[in-house]
């Protein structure tokens, strides 16, 4: 479920382009985006093809051959989907589904209660649901189903991946039992984990199931369908019950059965049903205003975990099946997605949208308790990288940094948390010290003092027209656009910044690139803007749309749904196109590096440029999930991929490998006076010099300037010749590359 706007939104978005015929535009296909992040994974495909709409942004358990890339590493943490654990004499541990990665963490209580992460677990895509069994780890996401063992808790092994679509699966005996968005229903024999076998198979549609002896039962939108599986081979529908299914458990011949208004959000029920004869299904009790995305048996009482639209653990007591009756209640910060609970824990561990993992106490459950939250994260909407640091707009949770000295294990530094306040985050940037954060709340522009990155303070902000969907940083100017506006922030004080230019672009916006004088911008318009007056930026053409964009020297490579295009901006003021290349997904960014293009959707794909007249599609590589933005940084793609987190990816097969100018930027050379207008001098820390230090663009591309040697041993360089941006000197004491920024602009 939604919320009742976002759903008459989208509702009327996707009615009114079906009853038009056409093809949804740029706008439509972001609202659908952002709506959907109010819907549970498992609810997704079900609740799109329900409106008349394919699963555009998240398809399931359609992964395309990869070709010639690799992902070497993950930061796959986002919101929290599901919950469960498993409770031995020595201790409780608790696994939690976030993002497209599962949390192992061990619960003790002393004085307090105490939380260990043990390990991280990277799913193939993204969370539905998760269970713990013995030494066994059963993974459902997107990509199928993944059985681990984690006999060593703090060393999860990977046993065996069922490539199949699936909403949800339930384990029963040396079985799963596994309903996906393709209307089917199956059946595996998983007595050996490294080698499942499936047994049978029936057309039946749903999102959610639970297994009771001889019994599945299936819930969607349209009912609860009771499944005959006695034999594996022949499972087939006998009876169904009911509408509008939220969630099932079961225990013995008694099923507990939620459902949801479709007509009114946040209105729920919990239902009752004795099952013990299918063909004759019997309501014994319900109750108003409990229910939710998951429930959970704990002896006699449900635990229920409410959903988008209430934000509350409810208690219900069943020990009088026939009259279910409200026994506790404590509001969420957070979106209700799955809960746990153990009486032997006396506590319940409860999934949020964005809090990651709420944990309450209920020795007495009818006076709850939140004792702590933790693991929170929400969508990854942004990263920039710079100084072996990169930097995550999380949509629900802020600002997260990340120590990527080693890209193939991502390690969580600190975050400058959002929760509580809520604002949504969407895009950031960084350089230095200091870290700017464009987010929905006032003031929309943030500054925050990262020189000590586990622990980033806010210090500085300025309201802007609306909140930032992307920046630039150039010099000490912040390029910021928004829905309708493209502003200029000056942030030579970060504590202080301060506006200083702004102009009306009229498009729904989602990318900018500077180059030179000129801000690109994609959206709903594509548009190009003047900039060479920071306090009087304007437009100098719009044409047509894109939802990203990069430039090489007079072209622009803009990303759009289903295609790529070269367009010609050598005259801004009449743009062309010179080619256009079919791809079936949605672009949302596009990066050109040297002679290729990396653009990202549903996956990542690395085009050829050599020929803007003729677009070649080199490799490719499934995402996790949907990919938002893309940095590049020489031989790695960084990613962040939504709920998923964030992928860093390489290749070789396409030479982005080979081309190694900026793996890193180091302290092992001196580079000075930066900014500067012209003239540098370059020193090496330590080690001897023997040749020259040699100059690349931006985009890795080896320029030719004036170099000579001082009396003083170091090097003078002259960038009088090039035109204003960033570049990269390098040098190789001790025979090892090392790399610095420098930028190059005119003096004011």
């Amino acid at each position: 479920m939604i919320s009742t706007w976002r759903g008459a939104l989208v509702a009327a978005v996707l009615l009114g382009s079906l009853a038009l015929g056409r093809e949804l535009t740029f706008l439509d296909r972001r609202t659908i985006r952002d709506s959907l992040c109010r819907v549970h994974p498992r609810l997704r495909a079900s609740w799109l093809k329900e409106r008349g709409t394919r699963d555009e942004y998240w398809q399931e358990c359609i992964r395309p051959a990869d070709s010639g890339l690799r992902c070497v590493g993950r930061w796959s943490f986002g919101p929290a989907y599901d919950v469960d654990g498993r409770v031995t004499p020595t201790e409780t541990l608790v696994a939690l589904a976030r993002g497209s990665g599962v949390s192992l963490i061990r619960f003790a209580r002393t004085d307090s209660i105490e939380l260990e992460l043990l390990a991280d677990v990277n799913a193939g895509g993204l969370m539905k649901r998760v269970a713990v069994r013995d030494s066994l780890l059963y993974v459902g996401s997107t990509a199928g189903l993944e059985i681990w063992t984690i006999a060593d808790e703090r060393n999860p092994r990977q046993l065996s991946w069922l490539h199949t679509a699936l909403n949800d699966f339930s384990l029963q005996d040396s079985f799963a039992y596994v309903i996906g968005p393709d209307d089917s229903f199956k059946v595996y024999d998983i007595a050996n984990p490294g080698s499942p076998l499936l047994r049978g198979a029936c057309r039946d549609s749903g999102y959610t199931v639970a297994v009771m002896g001889d019994l599945a039962l299936v819930g969607d939108r349209w009912g609860l369908y009771l499944l005959d599986v006695r034999d594996p081979a022949s499972p087939h529908r006998v009876n169904s019950w009911g509408s509008a299914i939220d969630a099932v458990a079961t225990r013995g011949s008694l099923a507990c059965v939620t459902q949801f208004n479709p007509n009114q959000p946040g209105e729920l029920k919990i239902n009752t049903l004795d099952v013990s004869d299918p063909l004759n299904v019997r309501q014994l009790g319900y109750l108003d205003g409990a229910g939710g995305l998951d429930v959970h048996f704990q002896d006699s009482l449900v635990f229920c975990s409410g959903d988008a639209d209430d934000h509350s653990l409810k208690i219900v007591s069943i020990a009088d099946s026939t009259r279910p009756r409200l026994f506790g209640a404590i509001a969420s910060l957070g979106w209700g997605m799955a809960v746990w609970a153990s009486a032997a824990t006396r506590a319940a561990f409860y999934a949020s949208n964005f809090q990651g993992m709420e944990v309450y106490d209920v020795s007495n459950p009818a006076s709850l308790t939140r004792d702590t939250m933790v693991c929170a994260a929400g969508p990854a909407e942004d990263v920039d990288v710079e100084n072996n640091k990169a930097y995550v707009a999380q949509n629900e949770t802020g600002l997260a940094i990340l120590d990527v000295s080693d890209p193939s294990t991502p390690v969580l530094l600190g975050k400058a948390d959002t929760v509580g306040i809520q604002p949504l985050t969407y895009t950031a940037c960084a350089h230095d010290s200091f870290a700017f954060v464009g987010w929905t709340g006032v003031p929309y522009f943030r500054s925050f003092d990262v020189s000590d990155p586990t622990r980033p303070r806010l210090v500085g902000g300025v309201d802007v027209y609306n909140f930032p969907e992307d920046m630039a940083l150039r010099n000490a100017l912040v390029y910021v656009v928004e829905d309708g506006r493209l502003q200029i922030v000056d942030v030579t004080r970060p504590r202080q910044p301060v506006l200083v230019g702004s102009c009306v672009v009229y498009a729904y916006v989602s990318d900018l690139e500077l180059r030179d004088t000129l801000a690109y911008v994609a959206g709903d318009p594509f548009s190009v803007v003047n900039v060479a007056r920071a306090a009087a930026p304007f437009v100098v053409r719009q044409w047509n749309s894109a939802s990203g964009v990069d430039i090489a020297d007079t072209i622009a490579y803009l990303g759009t749904p289903f295609w790529l295009k070269s367009v010609s901006v050598a005259r801004p003021t009449a743009p062309y196109v010179l080619d256009s290349l079919y791809v079936n997904d949605a672009l949302q960014d596009v990066v050109v590096l040297d002679t290729l293009a990396i653009g990202g959707g549903n996956q990542l794909h690395v085009f050829s440029i050599a020929d803007p007249r003729n677009l070649r599609l080199l490799a490719t590589a499934t995402a996790p999930a949907y990919v938002q933005r893309l940095v590049v940084r020489p031989p790695f793609i960084w990613a962040a991929c939504d709920e998923a987190g964030i992928c860093v990816l390489e290749t070789v097969a396409t030479g982005l490998a080979e081309i190694r100018r900026a793996p890193s930027l180091t302290s092992g050379v001196r580079v000075w006076p930066t900014p500067t207008s012209g003239l540098l001098r370059v020193r090496a820390e330590r080690g001897r010099r023997q040749r020259p230090p040699r100059i690349y663009n931006a985009t890795g591309v080896r320029t030719n300037v004036p170099v000579k040697r001082s009396s003083s041993g170091c090097w003078q360089v002259d960038l009088s010749s090039l035109p204003d941006g960033v570049y990269l000197v390098s040098l190789e004491p001790d025979a090892k590359e090392q790399i610095q920024k420098v930028i190059k602009t005119k003096r004011r």
